[in-house]
Formats: C-alpha cells, sequence, structure tokens
C-alpha cells in the first residue's frame, strides 16, 4: 500500500478503491473506499459481495464457514457467472459447483479469505500458494514478500518442491545481489518467526515467467535441479 499513501501525499483529493472479482464472475464483485485510517489498522478488505452477488467460505473438509475470522476458499454465485470455458467441459465442472450451496451454482475461485465482524471480507492468498511445514500454516505470498523486503533484493520468490514424494520447505530466489544463505536467513529471522523461515536460498540471474508474466514455477525448480511438489493446500 505504499504506492496508494504516496499518491494521498501527491494528491490527497484523490479517492482510491480497492476492487475484487475473478474473471469467470465477469471481474468486480466488490469494492471499499480505501481511507489512510483503514490502511493503518491492518488487512485491507476487498469490501462486501454487490448486489445478487453471493459469497460462501468452504473450509478445508469442504464445510461451510459461518463465523468471522475463520479462513477458507471462497465461492461467488449469482448472475453474473459465466457459463463456462469454451470447449472446456471437464474443466468448466471442477470450477462451477452445484455440490457446495443447495440450489445454486457457485464458482470455486481458488482464493482464501476470511469475513470479518462488520462483514467485510479479507484476502489472505491463493489455496495452491498455502502449505503447512512442522503443523504451521505458512502463505508462500507472503514468505516471498518478506523476502522481497531483504535489503539488497529487488526479487524473490517461494515454492514448495517435492523431495523424494515428502512436501519439503518453501524456496526462495534472490535474481540481484550475491548473499550467502546464512545471511539472508539471518536477515529473514528478523521479519519473520522460524518456522517460516526458508531452508534453501537458491541464487538466479531472473525469475522465469510465463506468457501471461506469472512466475513459472516449473522452469524456476527445474533450472535448479528440484521437482514441483503436488501437495493439497493447508487452510
Amino acid at each position: 500500500m505504499s504506492d496508494v499513501r504516496a499518491l494521498w501525499e501527491a494528491a490527497p483529493q484523490v479517492q482510491v478503491f480497492n476492487r475484487y472479482g475473478p474473471t469467470e464472475t465477469t471481474i468486480a464483485v466488490t469494492h471499499v473506499k480505501l481511507t489512510p485510517e483503514m490502511l493503518a489498522r491492518g488487512p485491507v478488505p476487498i469490501g462486501r459481495p454487490h448486489p445478487r452477488v453471493t459469497f460462501h467460505i468452504v473450509d478445508g473438509a469442504g464445510q461451510l464457514v459461518d463465523s468471522a475470522g475463520r479462513i477458507g476458499e471462497l465461492y461467488i454465485g449469482g448472475s453474473q457467472l459465466m457459463a463456462g470455458y469454451w470447449g472446456a467441459p471437464e474443466l468448466t465442472a471442477e470450477v462451477l459447483r452445484t455440490d457446495v450451496v443447495t440450489g445454486e451454482t457457485v464458482y470455486r475461485t481458488g482464493d482464501l479469505v476470511y469475513r470479518t465482524e462488520t462483514g467485510d471480507y479479507v484476502y489472505v492468498g491463493r489455496a495452491d500458494r498455502v502449505i503447512k511445514r512442522l503443523g504451521v500454516r505458512i502463505s508462500l505470498v507472503e514468505l516471498s514478500e518478506a523476502m522481497r523486503g531483504l535489503e539488497g533484493v529487488t526479487a524473490a520468490a517461494c515454492v514448495a518442491y517435492d523431495d523424494h514424494g515428502q512436501l519439503a520447505s518453501p524456496h526462495s530466489w534472490s535474481p540481484t545481489g550475491r548473499f550467502p544463505f546464512s545471511d539472508l536467513r539471518r536477515a529473514a529471522g528478523e521479519l519473520l518467526p522460524e518456522s517460516m523461515l526458508p531452508d534453501r536460498i537458491e541464487i538466479v540471474d531472473s525469475l522465469p515467467l510465463t506468457r501471461s508474466s506469472k512466475l513459472d514455477e516449473r522452469r524456476l525448480l527445474a533450472g535448479v535441479g528440484l521437482v514441483e511438489a503436488d501437495a493439497a493446500p493447508a487452510y
């Protein structure tokens, strides 16, 4: 949110809104007007569902969550849902579900959220970007952000890999700077608890990207001789 703060410093009169919505739900399904006080309090919410949009949170056991503060995967219902993926009925059946909420078709977003006491929803991360390590739930997105914030590190990515059939600890890469593992881990330890610290750090020249400019995890792992982990999300 540093960019938002910088914008307000330059133009205090500007109004900023946080909008959320997957393409499959015809883009925006929530929005919230940001304020300096909201940014100072902590995680910024994505707001509440727009009219004729329904939100449903499902936990790791496949049960609907009905209490505030509990994290689960977001399923979205409403008339704005897509009809399906063109020419891909099997993929459509995976994400447009009729077995979650009685009498309603909902879209499985893959996003983890929770509802606050005031009724707003807060985005936590992707369900496939959360693992459980040593009994502790870890967001690989959060870990990447923390490593990226270390002095001398301009980019980082954390990925779980397969260690002889077992889910191994997150990886972290720094494409710039030549820092020994011990120095990076020591610096990370000032920001993160021991349970979240990466066990292995690979230094690479650049992070490989897909055609859509997203991190290509498979190529990144292959480049250092590792295999992508196939693990169920932990939430």
